[in-house]
């Protein structure tokens, strides 16, 4: 089992993307949807953590996911407060 990042922020994905955590970075040209379709797709999957910007545009995905399946773990991390 392995675990995977998805998000928008640089600077998340390169911190894990640095400690070995296979990390998707979505943007207009990758949508936050299709990297979620794609990392369910990975049977290997244990954890996925998804960034809170992300969390809200695929809260009915993850909703679903976490009724349905007892595998991969959903964890949403917060965004980042700006200064």
């Amino acid at each position: 089992m392995h675990m995977m990042l998805i998000t928008t922020d640089r600077k998340l994905a390169l911190g894990a993307r640095l400690s070995g955590m296979a990390t998707e970075q979505v943007d207009e040209v990758h949508p936050a949807n299709e990297a979620w379709h794609e990392a369910l797709d990975d049977p290997e999957l244990g954890a996925l953590f998804v960034s809170g910007e992300l969390a809200e545009e695929l809260s009915e995905e993850i909703a679903t996911l976490r009724e349905r399946e007892s595998l991969p773990l959903v964890y949403v991390l917060p965004a980042e407060k700006e200064e």
